[in-house]
């Protein structure tokens, strides 16, 4: 069902502005289809609207709106790749089969210069360098480098990106640095890839997200132990699916090999609970 269509179901009903927000956003990123899958933190706002599950909607919106310069970014780039008929395989200025760099949650979106504490339009240069050092991937965290110790992966070395840090300005630009990983298998290259593709505030703001969804199916009477298993083997599943296929992808094909594997992350972190539930019916 189109968003148009479904403004006009629920018209009668008052829906909130959300739809309409929404859509514009989906607009701006140049986002046209109504059955694409959202990226893995964007959630299906246009259903959860319809659901009058408001609050998740308006929060699901925001962050459309934030990492919105991300995804376009990202689109851009595999255009770029698309358009050299697959020989520019380098468009954050590195060889992605030979590192990954990591992400960060707020680095790239509306929000970079007010958090960058160089900045004129910085908003509070304490907060920011809180922010700052709170951003990282889950493989710069401790429980990252205790799951790589175990997986004897080791950092050997760095790539230079142009990928600017939340630190850069003109005067004095500061890039972020892609690692080089060694390890032993293949599973354990990609998994140090995927946890540095993994921003340590997304994977707290999706749960979040994920026990606003849950608190919303409580309401509606869901059993609380239910509810809470669905959004955490959803949760966990995106996060996993996203990680590991978006860094296959980027791995072997670049911008576009990310998206793509990406998208399929997101589509698995659905499925998986839904095939669950359907086996659980028929037992």
């Amino acid at each position: 069902m189109t968003i148009d269509a479904i403004m006009q179901q629920y018209r009668a009903e008052k829906v909130p502005d959300i739809i309409k927000d929404y859509s514009m956003v989906k607009s701006k990123l140049g986002v046209s289809r109504e059955d694409s899958d959202p990226p893995w933190w964007g959630g299906d706002v246009v259903k959860e609207a319809a659901d009058k599950d408001y609050l998740c909607a308006k929060a699901l919106t925001s962050l459309a709106v934030l990492n919105g310069p991300t995804d376009v970014g990202e689109l851009y780039s595999a255009w770029k790749q698309i358009k050299s008929r697959f020989k520019d395989n380098k468009q954050n200025g590195y060889d992605p089969k030979i590192a990954q760099h990591p992400f960060a949650f707020f680095r790239g979106t509306v929000l970079h210069e007010y958090l960058n504490p160089n900045s004129e339009k910085c908003l509070s240069k304490k907060l920011a360098k809180k922010v700052i050092k709170a951003d990282v991937s889950i493989a710069e965290t401790k429980f990252g480098e205790w799951g790589l110790d175990k997986l004897d992966v080791k950092e050997v070395s760095h790539e230079n990106t142009i990928i600017e840090s939340l630190l850069h300005t003109r005067e004095n630009p500061n890039y972020v640095k892609a690692v080089v990983y060694k390890s032993k298998n293949t599973f354990g290259d990609l998994t140090a890839r995927a946890l540095a593709r993994t921003p340590k505030l997304g994977v707290f703001v999706l749960g979040g997200l994920g026990a606003i969804h849950a608190g919303y199916d409580i309401a509606k009477g869901e059993n609380i132990f239910a509810a809470a298993g669905k959004t955490a083997l959803e949760v966990g599943t995106t996060l996993a699916g996203v990680g590991y296929l978006g860094a296959a992808g980027y791995k072997h094909l670049g911008a576009l090999g990310s998206l793509t594997g990406m998208a399929a992350g997101t589509a698995l972190g659905s499925l998986v609970p839904k095939l669950i539930s359907a086996k659980e019916e028929i037992s």
